[in-house]
């Protein structure tokens, strides 16, 4: 993995959407990349929906990382290029050995068990071909499967904007849905191999130092929630995160102090948000381990004192909590009012 340390300081990186250039002379050979490790199950339909794209691939690499179900014999009845790793490496591997195979100008990103809708590709790869000087480039997506909802718009659409401060403060591009110019990523040595948890987000932090990011806030994803998903481990996706914006923040050293003075702010606001949702999971476990992460942020003591002495609380908070939800929904809604109004006399 290429650090981001010699990668160019964002300053003031917000100053607004940059000039739409002249389309590119070209149109992008496209290459897509799926990593699979026992997806059979879901696989024939990511295949099927790259199938009815409007806008086809010029090729289709599956990436095999160790199954032992049948997903190689899918992807190859498919008309896939099929590649294999050594033993199982996890996505992140997968991925780069897809990357560094493919033939494309660029890289778009299927996993196995993900769909995307027919218009992706001609929407994605059409916003890289309309702005040259943007390196990636994504569509919002829709969550099925285990859950519901779908990914809010993140920067404005349809022009090409700095997304440094935009992915400190979390993780705007799903990985689903997105595609990125070819040379970038091998620019960057890929994704990181050595973490199986927030690899993308770390990958999206160190290219959008390197070059404008561009959306669309048309849904063209659909991310599947299921059993086997990595992706459900919401505490380590956290931890994963916080690591992520960790080593950035070491590897920065050498950056002008209102940068990292505006950082640090982002890096604690990322913190005490990801507290939050740890306390209100109701896990004691899961927030003590959010609290141990304190020399991953810095600044971080007073924040950790104040977390920490709440920290008793939390079983009363989970007891009250539990029997909150067995109330009938009428009763909770004719108790709220009265509750926040002790809360503010408390």
């Amino acid at each position: 993995m290429t650090s981001v340390a010699g990668l160019h300081s964002p300053g003031t990186l917000d100053a607004g959407p940059l000039p739409e250039r002249r389309a590119s002379p070209r149109r992008c050979v496209i290459s897509v990349v799926i990593p699979c490790y026992n997806a059979g199950a879901h696989l024939v339909e990511a295949l099927a929906s790259i199938e009815s794209q409007r806008r086809p691939p010029d090729e289709i690499i599956f990436v095999d990382d160790g199954s032992t179900d049948d997903s190689a014999a899918i992807a190859r009845a498919a008309g896939a290029r099929c590649l294999t790793t050594a033993g199982r490496r996890g996505p992140s591997a997968a991925r780069n050995a897809g990357t560094r195979a493919a033939r494309g100008d660029v890289v778009a990103f299927l996993d196995a068990d993900d769909v995307w809708t027919p218009d992706h590709l001609e929407r994605v790869i059409g916003l890289l071909e309309r702005f040259p000087q943007a390196g990636v480039a994504f569509g919002r997506e829709q969550r099925i499967g285990l859950w519901a909802g779908e990914s809010p718009p993140s920067l404005p659409a349809e022009q090409p904007v700095d997304a440094f401060w935009p992915c400190l403060a979390g993780n705007p591009v799903p990985q689903m849905g997105v595609a990125v110019r070819r040379a970038l990523l091998l620019a960057l040595d890929g994704y990181d191999e050595a973490l199986r948890y927030a690899e993308d987000y770390d990958l999206w932090l160190r290219l959008a130092q390197l070059t404008p990011f561009v959306c669309t806030h048309a849904i063209t994803s659909l991310h599947r929630g299921h059993d086997a998903q990595a992706s459900r481990n919401a505490e380590r996706i956290g931890r994963g995160a916080i690591e992520a914006r960790h080593r950035l923040w070491q590897a920065a050293e050498q950056w002008d102090p209102p940068t990292r003075e505006r950082m640090a702010a982002v890096l604690r606001e990322g913190w005490e948000q990801y507290l939050s949702e740890c306390w209100r999971a109701r896990d004691p476990g899961r927030f003590d381990g959010a609290l141990a992460l304190r020399d991953r942020v810095p600044d971080s003591e007073p924040m950790y004192r104040r977390w920490a002495r709440r920290r008793p609380l939390l079983p009363l908070y989970c007891a009250f909590t539990r029997l909150w939800d067995r109330l009938p929904s009428g009763t909770r809604a004719g108790m709220r009012w009265p509750l926040r109004r002790l809360l503010r006399l408390a």
